[in-house]
């Protein structure tokens, strides 16, 4: 019963941590803004988690700048939120959006 009881508890996290990962696709392809940052927000702890502290260190203060843009340059964060900040590769395929570093 115990064991059944830890795999279940070790499935259910790896599906939160894929599904975190398909909001994150699904929020670049689509050009979704508040997806995007709100996903990234749910990876930090997986950065923390294992050990990539590379990522760990820089996302948290890349997400608080993005949401300062708010105030200190409304024109940029209107960009962003409307799907500004990622780009589409291909007119054929439309979910082919990457982004634009």
């Amino acid at each position: 019963m115990a064991t059944k009881l830890a795999h279940d508890g070790r499935m259910y996290e790896y599906m939160k941590q894929v599904t975190v990962l398909l909001q994150f696709q699904h929020a670049t392809r689509e050009g979704n803004g508040f997806l995007y940052l709100a996903a990234l927000e749910k990876l930090c702890v997986y950065f923390f988690a294992y050990n990539r502290l590379d990522y760990a260190q820089n996302i948290p203060e890349y997400i608080a700048r993005m949401h300062e843009l708010k105030n200190t340059n409304p024109d940029i964060w209107q960009e962003f939120v409307n799907g500004d900040f990622s780009v589409n590769t291909s007119n054929n395929v439309p979910f082919t959006r990457v982004l634009d570093v």
